[in-house]
């Protein structure tokens, strides 16, 4: 496997967490990810996912900036990289702004933790 290659075993072990504020675009982001093979679960608040994250960790996050006043994606990022010391979680974090395309920054996430994994000498 090359750095530009993701290997599917490597992809079907990584858990992607998805909290997108829209509930039609978080729909379609889980639907694209889980026909690539991924195993993706979405929920519907930044703060949703963090309960679940503290019960069973995932690798990869997607969220949005805002969701409310109390619990943003910026304070889920601060909580994840706390609880999270020792393993490495990779984090997209979406904008209204943002003009990349999503599937790009999905596949550059799982080729970077599929890189981390390899020099940690995790299968």
């Amino acid at each position: 496997m090359t750095s530009r290659n993701i290997d599917i075993a490597s992809i079907k072990s990584i858990n992607v967490y998805i909290a997108i504020r829209n509930r039609e675009e978080c729909s379609r982001v889980e639907d694209q990810l889980v026909l690539d093979g991924v195993n993706a679960s979405s929920f519907r608040s930044a703060q949703d996912l963090w309960k679940q994250f503290q019960i069973h960790p995932a690798r990869f996050i997607i969220t949005d900036q805002r969701f409310g006043a109390e619990f943003d994606g910026f304070k889920l990022v601060g909580k994840i990289r706390k609880y999270s010391a020792t393993t490495y979680v990779y984090i997209l974090m979406r904008s209204v702004r943002e003009q990349l395309k999503l599937r790009s920054r999905l596949l550059v996430g799982m080729r970077w933790l599929t890189y981390i994994d390899s020099i940690m000498g995790r299968k």
